[in-house]
């Protein structure tokens, strides 16, 4: 490889990961560009040497441990389906050696199943169109708008004690691998005697689908949340106590995911401050809703 690109053509390339993927053209052309080129030119410069190489694919999505996974209102799932399928399709990988995943010690039981279904989908079956078309995916579902905050608390709609703030340290401790987006932004709940919600009207879903909230609060509590005013179970997956020492006034730092089954095509998400001492804040850094397929 440093035989064959300079080290800034070798700099953009490693920056692949880092793309925006919450534009579906941008995504797309972004693949090709340097999927393809790159491909191209070491076809070009070493002929016959595609069964040599190996191509890494990151699938890690646990935010507090490890996430390539940063950007809540995309699919990441569709984000890699479009990567397989331009390597499926484009001759110019045409007996590529290897196509391996990587991250899996910090990817869930869906990922984990998605990128089994990819491979049972691509190179067992011999498919060449998106598998996430069969699941009805896409890569932008626009379920919820400004879902990481960078626009303040634009389309959301607060009552009471709620507000917006950054993280002083830039939300390092959200684990994201080579974000490329500030991930500092967070809606803050404070309580006391006001009520203290917010909400946002979710748009495109699939009456009779399941659909997984998941979200990202640190502070001194825990928020409920509901779907139409039906009160969701949440899990709360805690930071452990040595790192959660090193987040700023926070005696919680979760990851936490509810699963709900949709109604109509359009409910209303609703976060709520939760059990927590008079005057105590909790901050909400990101809210994902994504249709469940396993």
């Amino acid at each position: 490889l440093k035989m064959a690109f300079s080290k800034q053509q070798l700099q953009k390339f490693a920056d692949l990961i880092k793309i925006e993927i919450s534009d579906e053209k941008l995504a797309e052309k972004f693949i090709n560009d340097r999927l393809i080129s790159y491909a191209a030119r070491l076809n070009q410069l070493y002929p016959g040497i595609m069964p040599q190489i190996g191509i890494a694919l990151c699938q890690s999505n646990m935010p507090l441990n490890f996430s390539i996974d940063h950007e809540p209102e995309a699919d990441h799932r569709v984000f890699l389906d479009m990567q397989l399928n331009v390597i499926a399709n484009n001759p110019e990988f045409r007996n590529i050696g290897c196509i391996n995943f990587w991250g899996g010690n910090y990817a869930d039981t869906s990922r984990h199943r998605w990128i089994s279904a990819l491979f049972k989908h691509y190179v067992f079956e011999g498919k060449k169109s998106m598998l996430s078309d069969e699941f009805g995916l896409k890569l932008v579902p626009e379920h919820l708008k400004n879902a990481s905050f960078r626009g303040h608390l634009k389309y959301w709609t607060k009552n009471g004690s709620v507000g917006y703030g950054k993280v002083a340290d830039g939300a390092i401790f959200l684990k994201y691998f080579n974000n490329n987006n500030d991930s500092s932004n967070m809606a803050i709940f404070t309580k006391n005697q006001y009520s203290a919600k917010l909400n946002q009207q979710m748009n495109n879903l699939e009456p009779g689908k399941k659909y997984k909230v998941r979200f990202v609060i640190s502070g001194k509590g825990l928020l409920n949340l509901s779907v139409d005013k039906r009160l969701l179970e949440v899990k709360v997956y805690r930071l452990d106590t040595k790192r959660l020492q090193k987040v700023q006034n926070a005696d919680t730092t979760a990851l936490c995911e509810a699963v709900f089954t949709a109604e109509k095509s359009s409910e209303l998400l609703e976060f709520s401050a939760g059990e927590a001492p008079q005057g105590s804040k909790i901050n909400l850094h990101f809210v994902s809703v994504l249709k469940e397929i396993f």
